[in-house]
């Protein structure tokens, strides 16, 4: 059984002198992770009913905010990133969280930086994936798109354990702050963030070659792989699109070029993708009509499918009524980072009648729920 809730030394000196900047607070507790992280998120409802019944406005300027948590081998984390008050501040968020039942003590901790891909400027294979999902227009010009929770949890789930099942050492994870663990432990943080619909990332190591999966709420979700060697990574690319293939709306493997662990995708110095997929507010749109643009590898529904030439593509049939259609000489697709401009003027010739225009995607938002004010 672990001590009643407690700051440690090094806490209470940085409340008693006053950061300048965000900080990083540790709970070390013995309360198991799933429990531990139930009793956290009750801490923010109790916030939210007791600023409710606060008409003063006092409560919300005391509490301090916090953004983003972690998991810890003994605990968890979370960030400070603003306060008025702070001694005020952590005595009102200490006694939250002792109403909620957690238990141990708090103290600093200094979590490591996100991950990056390399220090340069290197190769990447990125495999899209959008799960099936709800459109619908938020005031005046915002898309909002809400992912089907069983599918984006099963995708979530079958990609991220891949990753943790072949990597070769220590991972990070994270739904809000990194944690550095191993890749038992962050099993624990994926489904703690599938199970309240938050996000996460993971970054896992397999011989020396970087894997960063990116899990958004809007389940766009994107894998990714830093290495020059796309033949070793296109088979395992294209399997995760086949087994995933009823739980998607579109998929799509490509090559970018990026330094971080998020693909330099879709610039103004490239004309592929086409400049509809670059920059159209509702680009998710083109993907539940047609195509943004073309790729090398993409799943489809089948009427799509089938009006593709297939003289230069191969259709593969797979689950929930989608196809993966591929180009039959990947190498012209992923040698570089884009194709040489006469293969893609041909593949968009194959795609021409599956390939949404501007119009086609103003048409159908106008069509859509709206929710928000004009």
């Amino acid at each position: 059984m672990s001590d009643p809730l407690s700051l440690g030394n090094s806490l209470q000196r940085l409340v008693a002198e006053g950061p300048e900047e965000a900080f990083d607070v540790r709970l070390v507790t013995d309360l198991p992770h799933p429990e531990a992280l139930r009793r956290w998120r009750a801490v923010r409802e109790l916030a939210a009913v007791r600023s409710e019944e606060d008409e003063s406005g006092d409560f919300d300027d005391l509490l301090p905010l916090v953004g983003g948590d972690a998991l810890l081998p003994d605990g968890f984390a979370f960030r400070i990133t603003d306060y008025h008050d702070l001694a005020g501040g952590m005595a009102l968020l200490v006694e939250l969280m002792a109403e909620a039942g957690l238990r141990g003590r708090l103290d600093l901790v200094e979590l490591p930086a996100p991950h990056l891909v390399g220090a340069t400027w290197t190769p990447l294979l990125s495999t899209r994936l959008n799960v099936r999902a709800r459109h619908e227009v938020e005031g005046v010009a915002v898309l909002r798109t809400v992912a089907d929770a069983e599918s984006l949890a099963a995708v979530a789930r079958d990609l991220a354990g891949r990753a943790l099942r072949s990597c070769t050492g220590r991972v990070q994870v994270g739904a809000g702050l990194p944690w550095t663990c191993a890749p038992a432990d962050a099993a624990d943080v994926v489904e703690d963030a599938l199970g309240h619909g938050r996000g996460f990332r993971l970054v896992t190591d397999e011989e020396g070659v970087r894997r960063v999966l990116e899990v958004p709420p809007d389940g766009r979700v994107v894998s990714t792989v830093a290495d020059s060697e796309w033949r070793r990574h296109l088979a395992g690319a294209r399997e995760d699109l086949l087994r995933n293939a009823a739980h998607l709306e579109y998929g799509r493997i490509r090559a970018v070029v990026g330094w971080t662990a998020t693909p330099v995708e879709d610039t103004e110095q490239t004309s592929w993708p086409g400049r509809l997929a670059a920059a159209a507010p509702f680009r998710a749109l083109a993907e539940t009509v047609g195509v943004a643009d073309v790729f090398a590898v993409q799943v489809v529904r089948e009427e799509l499918a089938a009006r593709v030439d297939a003289a230069a593509w191969r259709h593969v049939a797979a689950a929930g009524g989608m196809v993966l259609v591929e180009h039959r000489d990947p190498a012209v697709w992923f040698e570089g980072p884009q194709p040489d401009p006469a293969v893609l003027e041909a593949a968009r010739h194959d795609w021409r009648t599956v390939v949404a225009d501007q119009g086609t995607v103003d048409t159908l938002a106008a069509g859509l729920p709206r929710t928000g004010g004009e």
